[in-house]
């Protein structure tokens, strides 16, 4: 499952990873058809919850959307402090959305009938930039090599679809952690997505 995000654009973060003064923040700029390099999780804090699974015995992950999904530990993706209003939810995987290939859903484990819907910001707003600051990525544990992912939550107001690219969720793919992150940018939160495009999540959003 994890694979199919090489579908969605992704992005690659630019500058020096470490925290002088004189470098508060990273920018983060976007690129397509990258590798995906997944490996196991690493550097995860001692006093993280973690969700203990056989390697690479499947796993059957039941869902309120979308049934069971068979899945395996090497595809959980743990979120060290939650999501925005999900802070208790941690381990989640990612499900490809069953009809529309520029829709993916973060799946929590735990909880069967929290799913989220997220789609590339560039594939809509092409002109896309987030400045992000180190102390929000920290969890992240990102080194210069790792595969990094951004992606904007989509959310129903009314008859309306928006992406919220203020607070972007960031995948670290390569060490399997994720946090969801506020710009220090005034961007908007709910920017109206073209009904037609995203046919998927008329109502399942």
């Amino acid at each position: 499952m994890l694979a199919m995000l090489k579908n969605l654009a992704t992005c690659r973060i630019t500058g020096r990873l470490d925290t002088e003064p004189d470098w508060p923040g990273i920018s983060v700029s976007f690129e397509k058809n990258e590798t995906c390099l997944v490996e196991g999780v690493k550097n995860v804090d001692k006093d993280e919850e973690v969700f203990i699974l056989s390697r690479g015995i499947p796993m059957l992950v039941q869902t309120s959307r979308f049934g069971q999904v068979q899945s395996s530990q090497e595809e959980v993706i743990i979120f060290p402090k939650g999501l925005i209003g999900f802070e208790s939810v941690r381990h989640w995987i990612i499900v490809p959305d069953p009809v529309g290939e520029d829709v993916a859903w973060i799946q929590s484990i735990a909880e069967e009938q929290v799913a989220l819907p997220i789609i590339s910001p560039r594939k809509f707003a092409p002109d896309y930039k987030i400045c992000i600051s180190n102390r929000q990525l920290s969890d992240l544990h990102i080194r210069r090599t790792d595969q990094i992912y951004v992606f904007s939550v989509v959310s129903k107001s009314g008859k309306s679809l928006t992406m919220n690219l203020r607070s972007p969720v960031v995948i670290n793919l390569t060490k399997r952690l994720a946090c969801q992150v506020i710009s220090s940018e005034n961007l908007p939160i709910a920017v109206p997505l073209d009904l037609n495009t995203l046919q998927t999540l008329k109502v399942a959003a």
